[in-house]
């Protein structure tokens, strides 16, 4: 059911805030994974406004939409 993310970081060719950025990306797309699954849609958004707050709100049109892309295309 679960799909490896296998996107590595460049380090050496990112500064710090992308790095952060990236790191961050792949944590929301990891816990959502693991949220929808336990949890449906809608209380996964809610739990991880919760938890990752602005940074969430950022992010979640771009972990929507690799969801849908990497899960729902199947």
């Amino acid at each position: 059911m679960y799909k490896i993310l296998t996107r590595g970081i460049d380090m050496l060719n990112y500064n710090e805030q992308q790095i952060h950025d990236d790191c961050m990306l792949s944590s929301l797309k990891h816990n959502y994974v693991e949220f929808v699954a336990e949890y449906g849609f809608a209380e996964a958004d809610r739990k991880l406004e919760r938890l990752f707050d602005n940074t969430w709100r950022r992010n979640r049109e771009i972990v929507w939409q690799w969801y849908d892309q990497e899960y729902l295309d199947d």
